[in-house]
């Protein structure tokens, strides 16, 4: 007996998001990368950044033509990478009397509080 369908196969994969754009992703798979059309993608899970990790359902075919239908968001614990010009010079300006008159009660009354 032969079941056959006339509606495309729904493929899965998962990769790291290199490039997004409001009509295409580039997904990066093994050190490969993959164009998809997410013109009418769904997203579950929130929505995606570039770098972010994902599952991606799909149709058609991953090497040229790749319609994503949803794409779902891989939570994952990253530390965000601020870069900082350490050699900017760090402009502060020092506390004012009345600043630090209130600092002071503040601790006495904290170190009141405490015994």
């Amino acid at each position: 007996m032969l079941i056959a369908s006339c509606k495309p196969e729904i493929k899965l994969c998962t990769g790291r998001i290199k490039k997004l754009t409001d009509s295409t992703l580039v997904l990066n798979i093994d050190k490969r990368d993959f164009k998809f059309d997410i013109t009418k993608a769904k997203y579950d899970s929130g929505a995606v950044m570039e770098k972010d990790s994902v599952l991606i359902r799909y149709i058609g075919n991953i090497h040229k033509d790749a319609h994503a239908v949803i794409i779902k968001l891989i939570p994952t614990s990253r530390i965000i990478d601020i870069e900082k010009d350490t050699t900017a010079e760090l402009l502060t300006t020092p506390a004012s009397q009345n600043e630090m008159k209130r600092f002071k009660d503040f601790v006495k009354k904290y170190n009141k509080q405490k015994k």
